[in-house]
């Protein structure tokens, strides 16, 4: 008895492990760690260059300004509409879009309602970090200790 169990213990394990490889080989994980107040992303463990805006809070959100280095990172296509101060961002997964000043914002063309809207601050358009990531599909944490933001993006591969 106790050497069948022991053998369904490691048949169970085998697959496990087979299944879990099986799924990492389909997608690429991207982790990205913010720290309020601090200019450098830090990206899959690689400090980014700073940005010239570093991340800060409005109204209990979390305020980001590198739309561009995030996405592209992602692997995601931004789009910018300065004369409507529109900003589109799309991935395999969802498409947002955002105005400046504008708590409306659009989730594959589905109107939602922010707590922050993206504004403008020193010529740069910051938006809120947790709405972009998690509408294009990735997990994000707080850490309110060290006030830092994980985000944890599987981008599927083809």
């Amino acid at each position: 008895m106790k050497n069948g169990f022991s053998i369904l213990l490691i048949l169970v394990m085998i697959c496990f492990t087979t299944c879990l490889f099986s799924v990492q080989a389909k997608q690429r994980i991207t982790t990205i760690e913010i720290i309020i107040g601090d200019p450098v992303v830090v990206i899959d463990g690689q400090p980014s260059p700073p940005m010239k805006v570093a991340p800060f809070i409005e109204n209990g959100r979390t305020m980001f300004s590198g739309m561009r280095l995030l996405a592209e990172i992602l692997g995601c296509m931004v789009e910018w509409r300065g004369d409507e101060k529109i900003i589109l961002v799309q991935s395999k997964k969802a498409k947002v879009e955002m105005q400046v000043d504008n708590k409306t914002a659009k989730v594959n063309d589905q109107d939602v309602i922010l707590d922050s809207p993206p504004i403008m601050k020193d010529k740069h358009i910051c938006y809120p970090i947790r709405f972009v990531m998690e509408s294009l599909g990735a997990i994000v944490t707080w850490d309110a200790i060290l006030h830092k933001v994980t985000i944890v993006y599987a981008e599927p591969l083809d």
